[in-house]
């Protein structure tokens, strides 16, 4: 079963934080939609995080 996830990266640091608690998103473009939301956000109050969308594969063969 595919997900996907939205990461931030710190302009300041350049570290990793899950976005939304680790909330698994049903397709891609969920995904995206609220990668672009966030970039919106953020720019609107002069940061530069980035956001990028990742495939997570969950095993559910038990």
């Amino acid at each position: 079963m595919r997900r996907w996830i939205v990461v931030e990266w710190n302009q300041a640091s350049g570290q990793p934080r899950v976005v939304d608690m680790g909330e698994l998103y049903w397709t891609e473009g969920e995904a995206e939609s609220v990668a672009a939301d966030e970039r919106q956000r953020t720019a609107a109050v002069g940061r530069r995080e980035r956001y990028t969308v990742h495939i997570v594969d969950l095993d559910v063969t038990s």
